[in-house]
């Protein structure tokens, strides 16, 4: 009550760091013993990013130990993911994963060029990630207009 909204978003981001797990990950609850979610992770590093670029502080080592996460995340073949992710949702994972990677900066052409080659297999929501992370990478046009992608 009273607090402006800069003040209050703050308050949410001060909290963040409290559902992250040593490996980078984040989790839906702090005190939870359950390992963390990708999807989650994806989405948090995303929505860090947004808040950084709207000019709030953000903890480096958060975003460290987030991009490790979601490196890590890509690199996952025969993984438990605790969680019913069929092969569609794992795609949609990873190329949110690449996404939030390549917001940040972070580099991984390879990846986006292996995952594309799976394009059949993603959903819709993964192959606009796919798409936009593309565009960050510079993948070229090749990437953006080929049709097979839709």
């Amino acid at each position: 009550k009273g607090k402006t909204l800069r003040e209050a978003v703050e308050v949410v981001l001060q909290e963040v760091p409290e559902y992250q797990v040593p490996s980078g990950g984040f989790r839906y609850f702090k005190e939870s013993y359950c390992p963390p979610c990708p999807y989650l992770s994806a989405y948090t590093m995303y929505t860090l990013k947004r808040a950084h670029d709207a000019g709030y502080k953000i903890d480096p080592k958060v975003i460290d130990r987030g991009k490790g996460f979601l490196r890590s995340v890509l690199d996952w073949k025969d993984v438990d993911w605790t969680y019913p992710y069929n092969e569609y949702a794992k795609l949609t994972t990873k190329a949110f994963c690449l996404y939030s990677l390549a917001l940040w900066g972070e580099s991984e052409a390879g990846y986006a060029s292996r995952l594309f080659k799976q394009r059949e297999k993603i959903p819709i929501f993964g192959k606009v990630l796919l798409l936009k992370a593309g565009r960050i990478l510079k993948m070229g046009k090749g990437f953006e207009t080929n049709r097979q992608l839709f």
